[in-house]
This record gives structure tokens, sequence and C-alpha cells, in this order.
């Protein structure tokens, strides 16, 4: 599994590397079925995500016992629906016709589609690098390359279990057929973008990512504009300009230092702005207040003795993209998915007991949704903070808005691993193919990229770990819309149907029920 992650040796391993698990749960029964399929899902998300550890400690300030105890809860949550679908694969087992290729992998993608997770993620990130195989997320999303990875997984279990020599060269030829379809919808699609791009050279967006490689352990309460992260940033702004002809958009990522909307330096904004000649995309802190109620207190015989002035307190507080264009910040995004703990205590605002126990003095509030942020010549941006790029819900709605381009931002020096920014850029790479518009991503401490409609990442556009740097690139935006931003997950509740009506049949013939 670890050798099956991004940046693995072998790029093709992810078709395979789930072999042991599935033959493991080949013809198991309900319990066994559930333990094994528990297990296996915690241990995908330990292996893909121990670095959370780091992120409590660094991030959350937590004690190490503390950090330990949060990692090994968040694996074992996230691995759930891997025990839930093991465990209808077993009750298949027994009470019908035992579970098949189809079947299994129909149910796996099924229940790791559905579970509320606490953050975004999925196996299929392993394949993010193997560009003709993840073109067919634009049929059906992640979920759906998700869906071929595991029907490629119990497809060769199957031919390695003990079974008939004929079933196991049935097995073959189909998985040999769906790799050769899959890959060859890939290829279609990537020539066919490729010749669209040249047919229509015009369309594009042109940005600019700065990499501060601010140190996560700056204070993040500061609210000093000239000591917050948008010093540096400002500088290598200025420098890049020297080099660089002006951008559509320049993007400034997360990190530590954030300052507060309402408190920037708009005389050094303005002036960045006419030195670079772009708008700048950054983000802020924005903090609501309201003022408490004006009270007088009086003397005993009813004159007036003391007017109390009236303070203000904080009524929410958001995480927020500001758009410096012109020389004034007219546009807000405010962000919509927050961070479990690290921003909202999670179920928080249905079980407000939990955000008493375990939450914060102050927490982020979400945004009211999707939106998109407007540059010059009539291109329009989806803004997207952090894990956001993780939700293909969030995106495709952008998409429909009428988003000619995504940009995120993020600061993944907290998590202090190469992997986990890796991880992150997987992501958002599939959110690209989904919705064939191109995603720019500008990080903090690196793994940034300007990545392709096609899911293809520009050439030299991907920025080293710990380094302070900043790259352009120009991006083709396709006009296009894509089976999935149509339809969505529907696939998915067909694939519910079939497998309901293939279960039904295969009972009916094992009772003798007509």
């Amino acid at each position: 599994m670890g050798l099956s992650l991004p940046s693995g040796p072998l790029f093709w391993l992810p078709l395979a590397a789930l072999v042991p698990f599935f033959m493991a749960l080949r013809g198991c029964q309900p319990a066994r079925g559930y333990a094994l399929g528990w297990a296996g899902g915690s241990l995908f998300w330990l292996v893909s995500t121990f670095w959370m550890y780091s992120g409590c400690r660094e991030l959350m300030g937590w004690s190490v016992p503390a950090a330990l105890i949060a990692t090994l809860l968040f694996v074992l949550y996230q691995g759930l629906p891997y025990g839930l679908a093991g465990l209808v694969c077993g009750i298949a087992n027994r009470y019908g016709k035992t579970a098949g290729p189809f079947f299994t992998a129909g149910i796996f993608t099924l229940f790791i589609a559905i579970w509320p997770g606490l953050c975004p993620g999925s196996p299929a990130i392993s394949l993010y690098t193997w560009t003709r195989i993840i073109q067919i997320a634009d049929i059906g999303g992640m979920h759906f390359v998700l869906f071929f990875m595991f029907l490629s997984n119990v497809f060769l279990a199957e031919i390695l279990s003990p079974s008939l020599f004929k079933e196991k060269i049935r097995y073959c030829t189909i998985f040999i057929l769906l790799l050769c379809l899959v890959l060859g919808y890939g290829s279609l699609r990537l020539n066919q973008l490729r010749t669209l791009e040249a047919s229509d050279p015009e369309s594009r967006i042109s940005v600019r990512t700065i990499q501060p490689n601010v140190p996560f352990r700056a204070d993040p309460l500061n609210q000093n504009p000239l000591k917050s992260n948008h010093r540096i940033m400002g500088q290598l702004t200025e420098e890049s300009s020297q080099h660089l002809a002006p951008p559509d958009l320049i993007l400034w990522p997360e990190g530590p230092g954030t300052p507060a909307c309402d408190n920037l330096d708009m005389k050094a904004l303005a002036s960045l702005e006419k030195i670079s000649g772009s708008p700048i995309l950054f983000t802020c802190t924005e903090y609501i207040y309201r003022l408490k109620k004006q009270e007088s207190l009086t003397n005993p015989d009813g004159s007036e003795r003391l007017t109390v002035i009236p303070m203000r307190e904080l009524k929410a507080m958001y995480n927020s993209m500001a758009l410096l264009k012109n020389g004034q910040i007219k546009e807000f995004y405010r962000k919509t998915r927050l961070v479990p703990f690290g921003e909202a205590t999670p179920f928080g605002e249905h079980l407000p007991i939990l955000r008493k126990f375990i939450g914060k003095p102050y927490e982020f509030n979400r945004g009211p949704g999707p939106a998109l942020l407007s540059l010059q010549d009539d291109l329009q941006v989806q803004p997207l903070i952090c894990f956001e790029s993780g939700f293909p819900d969030i995106s495709r709605s952008g998409a429909a808005l009428g988003a000619d381009a995504f940009v995120t931002v993020a600061n993944d020096g907290w998590f202090v691993h190469e992997k986990a920014a890796e991880l992150h850029l997987g992501l958002a790479l599939f959110r690209a193919v989904e919705q064939r518009r191109p995603m720019i991503r500008g990080t903090n401490t690196g793994m940034g990229a300007h990545i392709a409609a096609t899911g293809e990442i520009i050439d030299g556009t991907k920025t080293p770990m710990d380094q302070t740097t900043f790259r352009q690139a120009s991006l083709h935006v396709p006009d296009v819309q894509t089976p999935y931003q149509l339809m969505g997950n529907i696939w998915l509740w067909v694939l519910t149907l079939i497998l309901i009506m293939t279960r039904y049949s295969s009972l009916n013939k094992k009772t003798g029920f007509v």
C-alpha cells in the first residue's frame, strides 16, 4: 500500500496493490468481512495520513498522547465504510450467490462515496500521475476511477485465487478488455482536448503563484499587516514582476500570520498591484462584530448617573480570500468546508455539546457556498481554500456557475511530511479532470502546481518543498461540459439499483422463491 501511494516507484501498482486484501475477503462470512474490511480501510488511511499526528501536534498544539489517540480515532473512523462494505459482501456470500468482482467493487465504491468522512480522500489518489487512466473521471468523477481501480484488483484476486481454469480465462479476458477500454478512452480524450487547444489558442488564463515558505511556527494570530506573511509575499511579487509579464492573476497562498481583512496595509497592496500590473488574490481573516446594547445606570432619585459605553463582541469569523483589483477590495470568498478541529468542531453545528467540551473558544463560521471572483477580460475563477479542493461537489457547483478556472491555496507546512502535500495535490488534480477546467494550486511550503484541464501538470510548475519561489504559466480554458458536470453521481445510484437487483435475483435462485 505504501508503494502504491503517489510518487511510488511503480505507477501501475494501484491496480494490483489491493489484491491480497480482496483475496482475504473472497467468500468470507459477515463477521470476518466486517473485521477485515475495517482493518484494511484503517490501514489504508494510516499509511497515507500518518502525518495527521504532526498536524495535531503543530497545528492544534495537542500533547503526544492526545495526538496519538486522535490519529488512531481518525483512521478508525475513516476505515468504517470499508468495514461496512466487507459486512455486506459477507452477507451476500451467506444468503446468496458468492459476491463476484462487480458486486464487491461496487459495494466498496458505494460505501466510500456516501460515507461522511472527516477528510476527503480515496485510494484513487494513488493514480493521479497516470494521466491516461484518470481521464474517466470526467464521466463519473473520482469515484468512477475508484470503481475501476477496485474492479481491477478484484479481477486479479479472482484470477490468482483457486478456481476453475475457465473462470480464470473469463476473468482475465474481462480484465484486459476493461483496461484497454479505459486506456483507449483516456487517449481519445487527451487527443480531443489537445486538438481543441490548438484550434482555440486565445482562450487562456495566466496565473502566477507565490510560494513564500513562511515558517509554520510564525504567530498565526498576528494581525499587524507589516509583520504578517504579506511582507514576504509582497517582496516576491515585486521581484517576480521584474522578470515576468503581467498575468491575469497573482495568487498568494495560505500561511501563518494571515492578517485580518479589516487591518490590511491597503497602500502597500495597491502599490504592489500597480507594479505587477495584475489583480492579487490572497487570504485574510474576516471578523464580523456586533455592538452590545447601550445601558445607563441611574441614581436612587431617578437621575442618570453613568452611561455604559457599548462594547462590540465577535459575531462571526471567516477564513476568506480577498481579490485586490484596481486598488480596491470589492470581492470576498468565505470558506465553505472547514477543517475538522483545526477550524471548527466536527458536527458541532448539530451537536453543540461537542463544541462545548472539545471545541475552541473561537471557531470559524462556514461561508454561504461556492462563489466566483471576476478578473479582467471576463475571466472568472472559483477560489478553493485548503482541503476544499478535495470535495468534487464544490468545484462542480463552481463550474456550473461559469468558472473558467479553479484556484486553490494551502498551507501544508503544519503536517511536516512531504507526502501530505502531495496527496493534497493529487486531490486537486482530479477536480481539473472532472470539470475540464485548469486548476492552479498555490502553497506556502511546496507542491504547488499549474494543472491543465487534461490533468497534466505543466512542466516546471510543480514547486519543490521548503523553498521560497514563484511560478507562472498560461493554461487553456476549454469550452466544454463533461458528463460528470451534467449528471454528477447519478451513476452511483444506477449502480446501487443494479447491485440490489442482482442480489435479489441471486437470493431467489438460491431459496427457490419466484
